[in-house]
């Protein structure tokens, strides 16, 4: 897994207003309807480049036309913030989040045994970190290792996919070979903040 370094972003709020015009009622309470669902907690996400972007619904007014000497329409009028930031991407940082350094020792025996399994290494605690509107990780890996999942923050539930074929969900052990290619895409319980899973590697 890489771990991202990204520069503080910049925030820039950006107010814009929708009018919905029609001739009868009966199509405005239906437009209502959906406006009022999407922002039943007077705020929504949109998904922008892979970045989830508050929208906050401000005031809504009614400009209908009701003089009865003119044709009668409707016209609502509905005022949305976006909380939006700008991010200069050639400022990104990325770094390997696992280093290891592995010594190999050679000596002779002078009693002949029987051939015993190879040891198992296993690493220090590693972390996979997923930053805000992040939720897919991708590492190439040049040995063999067992990853096991320990606890993961802020994680509903993830799928592993290995050389872009699917290999299963929530899964407690993953199995690496020399040359494969892991990749995590992770669902997250709050979007607006990081997630991490952290790993216990045992490498053959």
């Amino acid at each position: 897994m890489d771990v991202y370094t990204i520069p503080q972003p910049v925030p820039v709020d950006i107010t814009y207003s929708i009018k919905i015009i029609c001739n009868r009622m009966r199509e405005l309470n239906k437009l209502n309807q959906v406006i009022l669902e999407k922002f039943a907690s007077r705020q929504a996400y949109a998904v922008i480049k892979g970045h989830y972007i508050p929208i906050v619904m401000g005031n809504i007014t009614d400009e209908s036309v009701m003089d009865v000497e003119k044709r009668k329409y409707y016209i609502q009028s509905y005022e949305f913030t976006m909380l939006g930031f700008l991010i200069d991407e050639d400022e990104f940082e990325v770094s390997p989040a696992i280093t290891r350094v592995l010594q190999v020792v050679e000596f002779e025996k002078k009693t002949t045994r029987r051939n015993k399994k190879k040891p198992v290494e296993e690493g220090p605690g590693s972390q996979a970190l997923f930053l805000v509107g992040n939720t897919t990780l991708t590492q190439l890996f040049s040995y063999i290792v067992d990853i096991k999942i320990g606890d993961m923050i802020n994680v509903k539930s993830f799928d592993v996919y290995i050389n872009d074929d699917y290999y299963g969900s929530d899964l407690e052990l993953i199995q690496i070979n020399s040359g494969d290619v892991l990749r995590l895409e992770i669902v997250k319980d709050n979007p607006s903040i990081e997630s991490t899973i952290q790993f216990i590697d045992k490498i053959f």
